[in-house]
C-alpha cells in the first residue's frame, strides 16, 4: 500500500501546466471522490493523505483513461514523482 499527502496534489497543480489532456492528479481526486472505489481510499481527507488499496486496478483505470493498454503501477508512479 502506498500513502500520499496533500503536498502531492500541491506539487501536481504547480507542475501540471503544459500536461496532456488528462492530468493524473485530477484523475486521482476523481477516483477518491467517487463512491464505491475500493482500490483507492482516503487515509485522512483533511490532511490530504490517501492510500492505494489495489495498485493493479488503479493502474488499469488510469491506462484506460489515457488509452494506454500497457499501463502499470511502475509507470503510473513515475507520474506521481
Amino acid at each position: 500500500m502506498f500513502i500520499y499527502t496533500k503536498r502531492f496534489f500541491i506539487d501536481m497543480i504547480i507542475f501540471s501546466s503544459g500536461a496532456k489532456n488528462i492530468l493524473l492528479w485530477k484523475f486521482l481526486l476523481a477516483e477518491l471522490s467517487a463512491p464505491n472505489t475500493p482500490w483507492i481510499k482516503w487515509v485522512n481527507k483533511t490532511e490530504g493523505t490517501f492510500r492505494f488499496m489495489d495498485t493493479v486496478e488503479v493502474s488499469k483505470r488510469w491506462g484506460q483513461k489515457k488509452q494506454k493498454a500497457d499501463m502499470n503501477f511502475e509507470k503510473l508512479s513515475r507520474g506521481i514523482r
